[in-house]
């Protein structure tokens, strides 16, 4: 009981060494200990597996968030037509669609370069 962090507290019941309800107390408290240690090794080797499944996910293949050349082709097509159109033509959700058009336009700014300032707009030099 000791290794399993788990504790049977007894102080406040009548525990005899002869008594019949004393033997039946331990052994339902020592079956509830064994139920409890039996989820605990469950949960753990549920969540061994379920860390074994996820470093196994995506192994050996892109990351969906590359912009791969059909992506490309994919926003060229979507400048003069529609989310519908460009969806039917490539396969792609609009989901997608949206993802490829915010990556690539946060690609075109700049990134930590100093800007510059136009008198014209009521910026300040």
């Amino acid at each position: 009981m000791e290794n399993t962090g788990i504790i049977i507290q007894s102080s406040d019941m009548d525990l005899s060494s002869d008594s019949d309800s004393s033997d039946w107390i331990i052994a339902s408290q020592l079956a509830h200990l064994d139920y409890l240690h039996y989820l605990r090794q469950k949960h753990a080797s549920k969540a061994i597996k379920k860390a074994k499944y996820q470093s196994m996910l995506n192994t050996g293949g892109r990351h969906k968030r590359v912009i791969t050349p059909i992506y490309r082709q994919a926003y060229e097509y979507l400048q003069s037509h529609t989310y519908s159109e460009t969806q039917l033509k490539f396969h792609l959700s609009k989901s997608t669609l949206y993802r490829i058009k915010r990556q690539i336009n946060n690609k075109k700014q700049p990134i930590n370069t100093p800007q510059s300032y136009d008198a014209s707009r009521g910026d300040l030099q």
